[in-house]
């Protein structure tokens, strides 16, 4: 205990010195040695300890970040005007860009953020080469929060939508699920397409939904395609909508088989159901595995996305064998970057 008390008081009395050095050098400009060993915080202890004590104090604050340079006359300056030098790995640079990306820079608060990012990014040293390929994959989709906020107290929503084609329309929507596809966010639920939404009376909103020939079906919106300040609560969700509309999962592979070489992909097989040569079933005939050797293993309910991902991690030891149609979709996904990789060159 005493011990402890002792150490608390010594980093204490370190912090204390650390900061009045920075205080001095900020107010009263450039010092030397001989300046700040007239310093009271320096005032006790022998000439040699004072040394050791200034080197580490100095290089703890430049470590911090602190602008501290000697001119010609070994003067110790603090320079106010250089930028704070953080350390910064490349993968941090990379979240940053990450998230400089999927900021929506028509919103002002966005604008001034990303501002702020990008001067950050461009005085930041990441002290790396070739840290370019480092790139985090964040979602975009800015209204994320207050959806996923609806979903859990099960709340309906109104907001205004932009499809890939026509114009803008309104819609309801009683979000039931949130999805990550391709780096975007995508919420699904039951959903009615409604001229004019109102978030003052959430029943008058259904009634409009309606009496204009709209149903409720179950549909999925990519999160950054609902206009900016347009997505408001509008009451309670209503259960009677969820009766009949069944989620399709278009993210989801309902089954899927993959043969791995033995020995490999140890944390993918972990994840499947062990299965022999002469159980696989529903491969159509047109996909031929690649041999009794390898290992078989079935998935239910996967992820298209992150299976896809695992494909490509583990390359030649791995093969997508079932079903044909998740099969001819992921040959079609190679040949798209096959594609983009030809037309880059």
């Amino acid at each position: 205990m005493a011990s402890t008390s002792r150490q608390n008081a010594e980093k204490r009395q370190r912090n204390e010195r650390q900061l009045s050095l920075l205080a001095a050098l900020s107010a009263r400009g450039a010092l030397t040695k001989d300046d700040i060993r007239a310093l009271s915080i320096y005032a006790t202890g022998s000439d040699a300890a004072f040394g050791r004590t200034f080197e580490r104090d100095l290089q703890h604050l430049r470590q911090a970040g602190y602008p501290i340079s000697t001119d010609s006359e070994y003067r110790y300056h603090y320079d106010g005007r250089a930028p704070l030098a953080t350390p910064v790995s490349a993968l941090d640079a990379g979240l940053l860009r990450s998230i400089l990306s999927g900021l929506d820079h028509r919103s002002p608060h966005m604008s001034l953020a990303a501002s702020g990012l990008q001067k950050l990014l461009a005085v930041a040293s990441t002290g790396e080469d070739n840290a370019e390929y480092l790139h985090a994959g964040i979602p975009t989709g800015e209204n994320i929060v207050e959806l996923a906020r609806a979903v859990q107290l099960r709340r309906r929503v109104s907001f205004e939508y932009e499809g890939t084609t026509g114009p803008k329309r309104d819609y309801l929507l009683e979000p039931a699920e949130i999805s990550v596809h391709f780096a975007a966010f995508y919420v699904s639920g039951s959903a009615s397409h409604c001229p004019v939404v109102s978030s003052s009376d959430s029943r008058d909103n259904e009634n409009r939904a309606s009496s204009s020939g709209e149903t409720w079906h179950w549909r999925t919106f990519r999160v950054s395609r609902i206009t900016a300040g347009t997505l408001r609560d509008v009451g309670k969700a209503t259960e009677q909508h969820r009766q009949g509309t069944a989620p399709q999962g278009i993210f989801i592979a309902t089954e899927a088989i993959v043969a791995i070489r033995p020995g490999c992909a140890v944390p993918l097989a972990a994840r499947g159901t062990p299965v022999a040569v002469g159980e696989l079933t529903n491969t159509g005939g047109t996909t031929k595995p690649p041999g009794e050797d390898w290992e078989y293993y079935l998935y239910s309910d996967v992820d298209r996305q992150r299976l896809f991902e695992d494909l490509f991690l583990y390359g030649r030891d791995v093969r997508l064998v079932g079903d044909d149609t998740l099969v001819a979709q992921w040959k079609r996904r190679v040949e798209h970057l096959a594609t983009l990789r030809r037309d880059a060159q």
